[in-house]
């Protein structure tokens, strides 16, 4: 899920950030903190780009500074969460995700991220609550479904995953992994000819490890 632009002011760095100049943008950054350090919008995107970029301890220091200086921004708090996600500190991690739900709810990237943290920590059906939050906020968002496919089949509701991965399907009917997913629900409910024509297709689309798969089918 992208992270997004934070803010709504434009410049030269937000403009260098979204057309894919990051390296340019970091920059402009740096250097407008250098003339004044309290530059929240070069603070806050900087410690995006340092999320982005996986440099996890630089990010974490740079939104400490954000969220010091602008403590009702629920971006900060949601990007802190995901460093303490990635650098799997669950539970920090969702504490942050919670601060931010405090400033805004209609994020849908939060409840994702929630819903990321609970299956972490083996809370499949929260995840699952999570993940339709985010669902009912952004249906257009195809990986929501996936995740929340998976969290289906480990609780053992395999119709409800097969519907989550055909709407995937139906989003990005290029992207191999969710006829890959479906397909192993059918094959394991021995649904074989369901199956096989998913795998087939995942060899028509190149999936890795595909080739393997279809063994299955004969």
């Amino acid at each position: 899920i992208s992270l997004g632009l934070v803010g709504s002011e434009m410049c030269i760095r937000d403009r260098l950030y979204i057309n894919g100049e990051f390296s340019e943008a970091k920059k402009q950054c740096e250097n407008d903190l250098v003339k004044d350090s309290k530059n929240i919008k070069s603070l806050e995107l900087l410690g995006q780009i340092e999320l982005e970029e996986q440099n996890y301890s630089k990010a974490g220091e740079l939104l400490n500074k954000a969220i010091k200086l602008n403590p009702t921004n629920h971006e900060n708090y949601l990007l802190k969460g995901m460093v303490h996600f990635h650098q799997q500190n669950f539970i920090d991690a969702e504490n942050y995700f919670n601060e931010s739900l405090k400033y805004d709810k209609s994020d849908f990237r939060i409840y994702y991220n929630l819903g990321q943290v609970n299956v972490q920590k083996f809370e499949i059906e929260k995840s699952i609550e999570n993940y339709s939050k985010a669902i009912k906020l952004n249906p257009n968002s195809g990986i929501i479904y996936q995740s929340r496919g998976i969290s289906y089949e480990d609780i053992g509701q395999m119709d409800k995953a097969i519907n989550d991965y055909s709407k995937l399907i139906s989003l990005e009917p290029n992207n191999c992994h969710p006829y890959l997913l479906r397909g192993f629900v059918y094959f394991d409910k021995g649904d074989k000819s369901k199956a096989c024509s998913d795998f087939s297709k995942t060899v028509e689309l190149k999936c890795e490890g595909s080739d393997e798969v279809i063994q299955n089918c004969k």
